[in-house]
């Protein structure tokens, strides 16, 4: 098993967009302005100093103000930030394939002495959310790990099969699931308790090994039942749903019969 996590280019960008919008909320709260439209590549002195001056100009002129720096354009209007405002962030663009493959590749290596193995990697930021993989539908994605792992099987035979999951979860909801069969693979998009949803594809290589195979894809496709059986082998009759509540429906802030109910809600 193996999780693959943002590179360090990633991690770079995202702190750069987190300082300029740190940077632009200071500005609003100090002048009372708003701003709209895209983030710089990277938050330079110049770029401060420009967006510092267009707030400063907007409002003692009443009017918005433009800020144009690298390919990137941002109003500035005085008051609140009206519905619909959105200051965006450059996009991001960094081919993933190469590095996913260098790390099933390390893990190859070292399952060598096993004789025979099947790689398990969960995505933890490399590929979903961001990645164009990531927008691609499941039987696309299928295809493309297919397609990118027969190198990896053919150099190292003892590598049965390679699974590929979504570690970084999105809300979902029920009756969202979708199962693919392909060439040499499946793809599964599973509801997991609390709402939560998972991608997962299972390859293997040419020379298929039936049960192997068989127990990783219904090992991801039974996902959202793993916690319920847990709970059975440990003897809590019910599952999950004996272990949890829904929060309670909504109630007054005060009453006259007595204090205000607590909002918080606990397992039963």
């Amino acid at each position: 098993m193996r999780t693959l996590g943002p590179d360090k280019k990633f991690l770079e960008y995202n702190q750069q967009v987190s300082q300029a919008q740190a940077i632009l909320r200071q500005l609003e709260h100090r002048h009372g302005v708003h701003f709209d439209g895209e983030l710089a590549h990277e938050p330079t002195d110049q770029w401060r100093e420009a967006v510092s001056s267009a707030a400063q100009k907007s409002v003692a002129d009443s009017a918005s103000v433009e800020v144009a720096l690298e390919d990137a354009t941002l109003t500035v209007r005085s008051g609140p930030a009206p519905a619909g405002t959105v200051v965006s962030g450059p996009v991001w663009a960094a081919d993933q394939g190469p590095r996913l493959l260098r790390a099933l590749v390390a893990k190859a290596v070292k399952t060598e002495s096993a004789g025979a193995a099947w790689l398990w990697l969960e995505d933890a930021g490399a590929l979903w959310p961001l990645s164009a993989f990531a927008q691609d539908p499941l039987p696309r994605k299928e295809e493309a790990l297919r397609q990118a792992l027969d190198p990896l099987f053919d150099a190292h035979p003892h590598v049965l099969g390679v699974v590929l999951t979504s570690g970084q979860q999105r809300v979902g909801t029920p009756g969202n699931n979708i199962d693919h069969v392909g060439h040499r693979g499946v793809a599964f998009r599973r509801t997991l308790p609390g709402g939560l949803m998972r991608e997962s594809i299972v390859v293997h290589r040419r020379l298929a090994v039936p049960g192997q195979y068989l127990l990783m894809a219904e090992m991801c496709a039974d996902e959202p039942a793993w916690l319920d059986r847990a709970l059975d082998a440990l003897g809590v009759p019910g599952g999950l749903a004996a272990l949890t509540m829904p929060p309670a429906p909504p109630t007054k802030r005060w009453s006259s019969e007595g204090p205000r109910p607590s909002s918080l809600y606990l397992p039963s």
